[in-house]
């Protein structure tokens, strides 16, 4: 399954359940049919039978008219990716395209590989800093980064993770974590180069849409 959702995609996964949706439970966005119903991964824990679950409800959701799905790098140290990727191969084999289904995540935090490391410090000492991926700067709250680079790194892991070649929708996970140690003319500055890597991912192929994933950003007043 590769490439991306699309409008032909989406208008025939609608299709398939014409006769048992509801009135409007499919709605157009970004020139494609998305169910109003969408489901996410983020809790759970780390651990196979997690991954189980969340791969058959995923399925079981596609089979029965959900055709958005959402997660993020850090879910449940990048499980939760896995595990939509795992679904996303089922449901290949149950005639599914990958072109009828609307995938979002999200980068920004750090996060272990499947399981917490014994010593997390030297794990993204080793991973990140010696790689010249991030430098201790650029990191905020010890567990938020948002350089070019690092974004790089992150989208092509989410990439490889879910198994696809390009996602619907990369959203820049909740960026004013930054604020909590950066004065906002810097911020600001981070913020642009963060925007612009992602443009140029969409140039690319790797996303067709980006944003931020955001709990106050949007709700709190201009400061």
């Amino acid at each position: 399954m590769t490439k991306s959702a699309t409008k032909e995609g989406t208008k025939r996964y609608a299709q398939r359940f014409a006769a048992r949706a509801a009135s409007g439970h499919f709605r157009e966005a970004q020139r494609m049919l998305l169910s109003s119903l969408g489901l996410g991964t983020y809790l759970g824990a780390p651990d196979q039978k997690t991954d189980e679950a969340y791969a058959a409800a995923v399925v079981a959701a596609a089979e029965s008219g959900i055709n958005v799905f959402d997660s993020a790098i850090n879910y449940r140290f990048q499980r939760s990716e896995r595990s939509i990727g795992v679904a996303l191969e089922q449901l290949a084999a149950k005639g599914f395209s990958r072109e009828e289904i609307v995938l979002s995540t999200k980068g920004g935090y750090l996060t272990p590989d499947g399981s917490m490391p014994s010593d997390a410090n030297e794990y993204f000492f080793r991973e990140y800093i010696q790689q010249g991926i991030f430098t201790a700067r650029d990191l905020a709250a010890g567990s938020h980064c948002m350089t070019p680079k690092f974004l790089k790194d992150q989208l092509g892991r989410s990439l490889k993770n879910l198994g696809v070649e390009c996602l619907d929708v990369y959203y820049l996970h909740n960026p004013e974590t930054q604020l909590s140690e950066i004065a906002k003319p810097e911020f600001l500055d981070r913020l642009r180069a963060a925007f612009e890597f992602l443009e140029s991912a969409v140039e690319t192929g790797k996303i067709r849409y980006y944003g931020t994933a955001t709990w106050n950003g949007f709700r709190k007043d201009p400061r």
